[in-house]
């Protein structure tokens, strides 16, 4: 279960062999779905592929906003699990943080802020070095591991991986998975909500 400005769902597990195979699936009362499945496979040379389905029927009143908004949350989760696998495999996330602020339609503004938060004057690319630069947080170096304009930005630190994004209906977010034990969840929280109403 998840909540999120009042949003809760609710799955249930469908598929569950440890090591190969998790799935699960939220139903609604008027008959639509979402779903999503995960696959690992080994394969020659050590490696492991793992594919990710996300399925579901949408409901005739879903308006193509809140599709992109979907198609882009996807991608965002993919590419945030691929650093995870990459710089943090094995590890488990001591932080998590889903913040949500203020709807901001103005997209220049939210990149703005954006950029201001992680020190950039320049363009904002894919690998791009960075300093998040919050009030209230130790300045950290890091890079823009992925990036999904005009929605998302995610910023790989040696601590973790910082998600600013501006999401559906214009809603700014900012998502944090930490992986140090010397980091102070309070502390982080306060300056991403200050941040944010900011």
């Amino acid at each position: 279960m998840m909540g999120a400005m009042g949003f809760v769902q609710k799955s249930t597990i469908t598929a569950w062999e440890p090591g190969e195979r998790l799935a699960f699936r939220e139903d609604s009362p008027d008959g639509t779905f979402t779903a999503c499945e995960y696959l690992l496979e080994g394969r020659d040379g050590g490696s492991t592929v793992l594919r990710f389905v996300h399925s579901g029927i949408l409901s005739d009143d879903w308006d193509a906003e809140y599709y992109d908004s979907m198609k882009a949350g996807d991608l965002m989760y993919l590419k945030q699990l691929a650093a995870y696998l990459k710089y943090f495999p094995g590890r488990h996330a001591t932080r998590n943080l889903f913040l949500v602020g203020p709807a901001v339609p103005d997209n220049e503004r939210v990149w703005s802020r954006f950029a201001a938060a992680l020190s950039l004057t320049g363009e904002m690319n894919q690998g791009a070095p960075v300093r998040l630069n919050v009030p209230g947080l130790p300045a950290t170096d890091g890079v823009v591991e992925f990036l999904g304009t005009p929605y998302f930005v995610g910023v790989r630190t040696p601590h973790g991986i910082h998600l600013l994004i501006k999401g559906y209906r214009n809603t700014l977010v900012v998502g944090y998975h930490g992986f140090s034990a010397d980091e102070d969840e309070k502390e982080i929280e306060s300056a991403w909500r200050s941040w944010l109403a900011s």
